[in-house]
């Protein structure tokens, strides 16, 4: 009995040795597992600082506004101006936020900004209804029509934009640029087209006269009729005595022989109501004679296409607007044929 004690007793020391040894032997195991867990965490934690502290620059977004940083001297611009960063610009209010989602002007120039700040250019779509306007890809400045003679073509990426009275990009329509015509697609983007020839010898004629504008090439289509000096296109009302300059040089002045004083447009509606000769503007044909507003102007009819009339008129475009003081020019131009503003069309 005492020798089943002895060997009890000496089996639970060695057991109790063994656990001893194992647990010493696991004990600095576990410390290093957990001072490398630990030394990860700090690298990590030291990493996340670093980028947390690393200094912002150029433009970035902080607390809903955004602010330039200048990559030179590590410090927010505050003072109002323009800056260009990444081949965008943006503007700067003074204290140093950017300008974002919004028209606004600088000085006599309207400018427009995304949400992101930078300032629209080229062609683009704006507002709710998202219609296409046009910026200065080189300033950014949003480029107005002031009337519809200011109407003009803008060449952007390779392609021709139409830009008309309210300042959109015209689409889904006819329009002339430079004197040629075209037809705007849904993108704004301008196909040349050919407008069909006719042997009509007034039309002809007129269309020769295209592109002329200084005064030394314009003054012939007043003097000849009028006998007095060509002044400018304000002194000198020279749209129906280019009309009749065309009839003469075609050999058809007979038709309008019964016109009064050819140089004072209500002349011209006159004979078309005394003598039977407005048509419908549906039925215009190449030579006819197109009367505007309250007799404000008269040009010649070109064609109808598609809803729309084409016509080479004298005394027009930017340079024959009001208070300008330069001569006019001979240009060509398209309209709605619902336009208001086009009184009616006369068949000599």
């Amino acid at each position: 009995m005492k020798r089943i004690s002895i060997v009890l007793i000496t089996i639970l020391l060695m057991f109790s040795m063994s656990l001893s040894l194992t647990f010493a032997a696991e004990q600095p195991k576990n410390e290093s597992s957990q001072s490398v867990e630990q030394e990860t965490a700090k690298k990590e934690t030291e990493k996340e600082t670093k980028k947390e502290t690393k200094p912002k620059t150029g433009v970035y977004k902080k607390n809903g506004y955004y602010y330039y940083e200048s990559p030179k001297t590590g410090k927010i611009r505050k003072d109002a101006g323009f800056i260009r960063w990444k081949g965008n610009r943006y503007y700067i209010q003074k204290g140093g936020k950017i300008i974002t989602s919004k028209t606004f002007k600088v000085g006599k120039y309207s400018y427009r900004a995304y949400r992101d700040g930078r300032i629209a250019t080229g062609v683009y779509k704006w507002g709710k209804e998202h219609k296409l306007y046009y910026s200065d890809p080189k300033n950014g400045r949003w480029v107005t029509i002031k009337s519809h003679r200011c109407q003009k073509g803008v060449k952007w990426k390779g392609n021709w934009y139409y830009l008309q009275t309210d300042s959109t990009v015209a689409t889904n329509r006819p329009v002339v640029i430079n004197n040629r015509p075209y037809v705007a697609d849904s993108e704004g983007v301008c196909t040349r087209i050919k407008v069909n020839a006719t042997g009509n010898p007034v039309l002809k004629t007129a269309r020769r006269q295209l592109g002329k504008h200084t005064k030394s090439q314009v003054s012939k289509f007043w003097t000849w009729y009028s006998g007095r000096s060509f002044v400018n296109t304000d002194a000198t009302p020279w749209c129906g005595t280019f009309v009749a300059w065309c009839y003469r040089k075609a050999g058809k002045y007979s038709k309008i022989s019964s016109v009064g004083n050819k140089s004072y447009v209500p002349s011209y509606s006159h004979f078309a109501s005394n003598h039977g000769k407005w048509v419908k503007k549906s039925r215009a044909k190449g030579g006819d004679i197109i009367v505007f507003g309250r007799n404000r102007h008269v040009g010649i009819v070109e064609r109808v296409y598609k809803g729309y009339i084409y016509t080479i008129e004298g005394n027009s475009g930017p340079t024959a607007e009001i208070g300008t003081r330069l001569p006019g020019a001979v240009t060509r131009r398209v309209y709605k044929l619902t336009d208001p503003d086009i009184k009616g069309v006369i068949h000599p």
